[in-house]
């Protein structure tokens, strides 16, 4: 233990430093999810407590996902709930600000980008307990049949580029505004580590409704988390206490892949809502309605990899996994050009190269290897891409792919960037928090983009996803008069095994929806979706439409419908006041600080030599992070020897594997308990000496631990519940005795007759 100073000066010195120490008034972050059809209802739950001795402001910068319908917010005061209402942006803010002179607690809550919203309290007074509820509606992501949920909270940290201006910074950000982020100190947020003492705590629980047509169990490659089966459906939650609002919640499942298309609409009473597509994989299926894509032009694919600083560790791996993985399920033929981004370019050839003839090795060893370095410059990085094009493909069909994290600041010029290429722009994010606002660079280039965890199967992940890059099965569609897309573009090409959600609308003379194309084989194809009825599809649409027409500059369409819907939007902010009392004027705004990235992830293990294994020296994983001091510890003992303890671990795998299906017999084990047991026997069976070896095992134990207890909980309920059926026997076995008695008794009667 160190020595404590026993001087007076200094022991005053500490005391008063620990009384005039501004407490931060985050104490938890809790998010509840209710998932049903492919639709996801969150609840985001910001607690804040005022633990100071004078009136306060607060700040904050938070995350919601970029295409989630923000309906609702309540503002919970010492007991007292207030619903905030929409209002334009500018008036909201004069609003509060006059509110707040006027001596009125109140809430201010508005967008920064599609996913960053700035959080304003005023007049916060000591001992205040002021709880913030944002409600929002999304679709979940679909990749063939896996069902991802990403709920963000933390918002990342984002590169700015640019000359810092000489004017004032419109924010209180840890990052000058610039030329090119001319509102930078509006989105850096100032950072505290793990170890922070007013570090505030993250709660998550979802709720997958209907979950008995699972195809595979669920997980997240973000969390630790357990499970269980409440009826119909499957509840999760994080498996501890103890985690932070430090990265992406994720959860994902898998669906069983239809075998012929599934196309429906899901549509409130005024007919808007969205048009769902679902076609099933040609590969997997001998039922498919429509024919495999033919032999068309290929076009020439240009690959851009983000390899700046942001992307160091994890990210960096996966990304390279997921480049690997591309390539081989290109056809041979195709062209490709492949340029490493970050201040610089760097192009993997002079001329773009055949498919086949690329080999990045294992996980892309070969591209690996060069690491990462320097800043996310996309913008520069895409206009270098359009000279190549311009340079090496003029007439020829093309298609991009760009693999990153996209934490910019500049998404708005990236976007415009893009635009300039004249072709699809197909993003693939790999991240743990990950910018998903980039994703409208897909959506402005009639590309497709996807978001994955460096913790997933990411080759597995690049098979669903790599279609899009092949001939189309579908193309040319159309859909009845009168029915429009949200941002009013025509719809896309379907490729094989796709899985969309459109915004979509009525007119109110349209007649039912009509969609229409034609199939890879020139023939005509039509189909009249399923029609499905759900009341707040609306809000999606509205969403996807306020988005378009705020980008059109129809700003006053934009907010007639916002405040229609009651939507949070860039242009309409959600404010909140409390009319019960007045109180003192704050003369101090606090900036709640972020919390530190952590790129910290649930990986499936892979053993060694497999193709998607990780290259990093000291690769990130599950680190159980100490609050408060420690003791002082003797030398460690030496580390037992790895090959020792997996050879005693193999011996319990193996008697699991052979005991457990004697004691669950009739019954077949549980698939997530099979996969447990598997993926921890493999473990064992590689004898691996990986710097985090002793980390995968112990999350591998503790997930098999999990799964184990479940499934012998659930069959000892069975048990019972047979044990409880064969007492009833027992007790009708009773009863029947007791006839035989009373016959008994009769045959003596009758004998005594006879006599």
């Amino acid at each position: 233990m160190k020595n404590r100073t026993t001087d007076p000066e200094t022991i005053g010195l500490e005391a008063w430093l620990e009384d005039t120490r501004v407490v931060l008034p985050l104490r938890a972050v809790s998010v509840r999810a209710d998932l049903t059809a492919g639709f996801a209802d969150v609840a985001v739950d910001q607690l804040f407590e005022q633990n100071n001795t004078q009136p306060l402001d607060c700040r904050f910068l938070f995350p919601l996902p970029a295409n989630a319908a923000a309906y609702r917010c309540e503002m919970h005061v010492n007991g007292r709930v207030i619903l905030a209402k929409v209002e334009e942006r500018a008036a909201a803010r004069q609003h509060f600000k006059e509110l707040k002179a006027s001596g009125r607690r109140a809430a201010l809550a508005e967008s920064e980008r599609d996913n960053l919203f700035t959080l304003q309290l005023g007049n916060i007074q000591p001992g205040d307990r002021i709880l913030m509820r944002f409600a929002y509606l999304q679709p979940v992501q679909r990749l063939r049949e896996q069902r991802t949920l990403r709920i963000p909270v933390n918002p990342g940290v984002r590169y700015i580029p640019g000359e810092p201006l000489l004017r004032d910074n419109t924010g209180p950000g840890t990052v000058d505004d610039t030329n090119l982020v001319p509102d930078a100190s509006r989105i850096t947020p100032p950072r505290i580590d793990p170890d922070h003492a007013d570090a505030a705590a993250l709660h998550a629980t979802v709720r997958l409704h209907g979950a008995g047509d699972l195809a595979d169990g669920a997980s997240s490659p973000s969390h630790p988390i357990v499970m269980k089966r409440d009826g119909e459906d499957l509840v999760a939650a994080l498996a501890a206490n103890g985690h932070l609002p430090d990265r992406d919640f994720i959860f994902t499942w898998n669906e069983k892949l239809p075998v012929t298309p599934v196309i429906r609409t899901w549509l409130d009473e005024n007919r808007r809502g969205l048009l769902e597509i679902r076609l099933p994989a040609i590969e997997t299926t001998s039922n498919s309605t429509l024919p495999a894509p033919c032999a068309v032009a290929i076009p020439d694919v240009y690959c851009l990899l983000d390899r700046s600083g942001s992307m160091q560790g994890a990210n960096w791996s996966g990304a390279c996994k997921a480049l690997a993985a591309f390539i081989p399920r290109l056809h041979p033929d195709t062209r490709v050009w492949l340029t490493l981004f970050e201040t610089d370019t760097r192009d993997y050839d002079a001329v773009p190269v055949r498919a086949g003839d690329i080999d990045f090795g294992p996980g892309g060893k070969s591209i690996h290897r060069h690491g990462t370095a320097g800043g996310t410059e996309l913008v520069p990085a895409l206009r270098h891409l359009e000279a190549k094009m311009r340079e090496h493909s003029a007439g020829r069909a093309t298609a991009v792919l760009l693999i990153t994290d996209g934490e910019i600041g500049n998404e708005h010029g990236a976007v415009n960037a893009a635009k300039q290429l004249g072709c699809p722009v197909h993003l693939l994010g790999v991240a743990m928090t990950a910018n998903d606002g980039l994703e409208a660079i897909a959506r402005e280039t009639g590309g497709r983009s996807v978001f994955v965890a460096p913790g997933e199967d990411i080759p597995a992940a690049v098979e669903r996803f790599a279609p899009i890059l092949r001939s189309p099965v579908v193309s040319g569609l159309t859909i009845t008069p009168g029915w429009q897309t949200a941002d009013e573009s025509p719809l896309r090409n379907l490729c094989d095994g796709d899985d969309i959600v459109i915004p979509l609308s009525a007119s109110d003379d349209a007649m039912d929806l009509d969609v229409g194309g034609r199939a890879a084989d020139g023939s005509l194809w039509s189909v009249i979706p399923e029609r499905q009825t759900l009341a707040s599809a609306g809000l999606l649409w509205a969403r996807s439409r306020i988005r378009h027409l705020d980008a059109s500059k129809r700003k006053d369409e934009a907010l007639a419908l916002a405040k229609q819907f009651n939507l949070l939007s860039r242009g309409a902010a959600f404010i909140a006041w409390d009319d019960a009392e007045r109180v003192p004027v704050a003369q101090t705004e606090i900036v709640q600080p972020a919390m530190v990235v952590s790129e910290q992830c649930v990986r499936l293990y892979s053993p060694i030599g497999a193709d998607h294994m990780d290259y990093d020296a000291a690769p990130s994983s599950m680190r159980i992070s100490h609050r408060g001091p420690r003791k002082a510890k003797k030398s460690p003992p030496p580390a037992p020897d790895i090959r020792a303890i997996c050879k005693e671990l193999l011996v319990t795998v193996e008697m699991l594997r052979k005991e457990l299906p004697r004691l669950f017999h009739p019954q077949p084990l549980p698939g997530r308990l099979m996969d447990a047991i598997r993926q921890l026997h493999e473990f064992a069976l590689a004898e691996s000496n990986e710097p985090d070896a002793g980390e995968i095992a112990m999350l591998l134990i503790e997930q098999l631990r999990q799964e184990l207890g479940q499934a012998l909980a659930e069959h000892r309920d069975r048990l019972l519940e047979e044990l409880a059926r064969m007492n009833q026997q027992l007790a009708q076995l009773d009863e029947m005795s007791a006839h035989t008695r009373q016959l008994s008794e009769l045959q003596n009667h009758f004998r005594l007759l006879g006599v």
